[in-house]
């Protein structure tokens, strides 16, 4: 399957900011050529993902808006340039973290106001399903896909302070496993 990356990367940029966005029209080192005009979400949202799906298109999920936590989703097919609303998460989230897993699975884990539920999307039903809690509630955490399938998640924020704790999601067996901490208490970092 070919993938137009202009077209992804507006999305996922529309994603990441307010109304229609301008991109490149090509990845950094990649000759350019014209920018690309795409339509705006369905949904204003703030602190959300945009995650790109094994078939070319782009998942936004949860986010804020208005001071309000969303449960919305929707996906952007950049074939056509529309988005459309998917199935709701089960539970409300903003500053979550969103990892494709090897089964091309969506695992959303954690969110602000102190989340430690996770939940997986299959974007071939469009349904989300409420899989294992983390063993610690956290958000502005990172989730870092493994060579052997598994999920690192590390660090983050709770009610009351920066995390150092990290831990591991096995898709096979929907299981969160504590492992080492990190030497130093972050958040708002990258995986």
């Amino acid at each position: 399957m070919k993938f137009d990356l202009r077209k992804i990367l507006a999305a996922m940029l529309a994603a990441q900011v307010l109304g229609p966005s301008i991109v490149p029209a090509a990845p950094v080192g990649v000759p350019t050529g014209s920018f690309t005009l795409v339509q705006p979400m369905q949904q204003f949202r703030k602190l959300h993902t945009a995650t790109l799906l094994t078939d070319g298109r782009v998942l936004v999920v949860g986010g804020q808006t208005a001071n309000r936590l969303l449960g919305s989703t929707e996906i952007y097919d950049p074939a056509t340039g529309v988005w459309t609303n998917t199935g709701p998460l089960n539970v409300e989230r903003e500053s979550h973290t969103a990892t494709p897993l090897t089964s091309g699975l969506v695992l959303v884990a954690g969110g602000f106001q102190n989340i430690s539920s996770a939940e997986e999307f299959d974007f071939t039903s469009g349904q989300w399903t409420l899989t294992g809690s983390m063993n610690t509630q956290r958000y502005q955490h990172t989730a870092t896909l493994l060579p052997d399938g598994k999920v690192l998640v590390t660090g983050g924020l709770n009610a009351t302070d920066f995390l150092s704790s990290a831990e591991l999601y096995d898709p096979n067996t929907r299981v969160w496993t504590p492992t080492a901490c990190s030497l130093n208490r972050r958040a708002y970092g990258s995986g």
